[in-house]
């Protein structure tokens, strides 16, 4: 709620004049080296629909081993059937969560298809770089995670990529 706020408002301020002379990494960037880090789709593994919309479009899928034991990958949709978010899932034997728990790469889309968000977990949590992009493909939030917790600058960009405001964290805390 807070980045929201924070984005609203340094997209409200900015008149086109504003920049701190420091940009934020382009789109394309982060983006590949994330992408191979997914699981790739594999066709042996089983389509089980967890929820749907009103109107039979899929809510949640899950992508399980053949036997349907372990889910793999996670996908949610809009309501107009565009993925709204696929994520990578580790098995876990014993787990309440029977779905898997996220491990890997998330990534989030916008209802259009272009990339919203990029986050990485680590056994259901969250673990290394997240990244919120606007539609164009600016960079509009940045931030490092360490065992589910804020560890490192996170930075929020303008909408025309310089930087708004930063802040440093350790173990959770400014």
């Amino acid at each position: 709620m807070v980045f929201l706020l924070l984005v609203l408002f340094c997209g409200m301020v900015e008149a086109g004049t504003i920049d701190s002379g420091t940009s934020a990494p382009p789109f394309p960037d982060p983006i590949p080296e994330l992408s191979e880090n997914s699981l790739p789709f594999r066709p042996e593994w089983n389509t089980v629909v967890v929820d749907v919309w009103d109107g039979g479009v899929p809510k949640e899928i899950l992508l399980c081993t053949p036997d349907r034991q372990w889910p793999m990958k996670r996908l949610s949709f809009y309501p107009s059937g565009a993925v709204a978010e696929e994520s990578d899932l580790l098995p876990f034997q014993g787990s309440e969560e029977a779905r898997g728990v996220q491990d890997g790469v998330c990534l989030s889309y916008y209802e259009t298809g272009k990339l919203l968000r990029v986050r990485s977990y680590t056994y259901g949590q969250l673990d290394g770089e997240e990244r919120y992009f606007g539609e164009e493909g600016q960079t509009l939030y940045e931030a490092r995670y360490r065992e589910g917790k804020l560890n490192g600058t996170v930075t929020i960009f303008w909408p025309s990529g310089g930087v708004c405001a930063t802040e440093r964290y350790v173990d959770g805390l400014l």
